[in-house]
């Protein structure tokens, strides 16, 4: 059991295992720094959308909305009201 700890160690501390090693975590912080990047930039992104339009209910609102006239309502009121 003693020569098995033995060689590990020596398999562990040789250079390429460390190199292999310090490679590994080096890509997976610049794994985990663009994801954060990204991650930031959906969120900015989506705080600064468009703020929903309001719906007109009413016939004003709407005909504001639509840029009718409002003289061209009058005048159909007009010819109801004469016939």
């Amino acid at each position: 059991m003693g020569d098995l700890l033995k060689k590990l160690d020596e398999i562990m501390t040789s250079d390429l295992v460390r190199k292999l090693g310090g490679l590994f975590c080096l890509v997976a912080v610049i794994i985990t720094a663009a994801a954060f990047l990204i991650g930031a930039g959906s969120v900015l992104k989506t705080m600064k959308g468009p703020v929903a339009t309001v719906e007109a209910t009413d016939k004003k609102a709407e005909e504001e909305a639509t840029g009718e006239d409002h003289k061209e309502a009058d005048d159909e009121t007009e010819e109801e009201t004469e016939e």
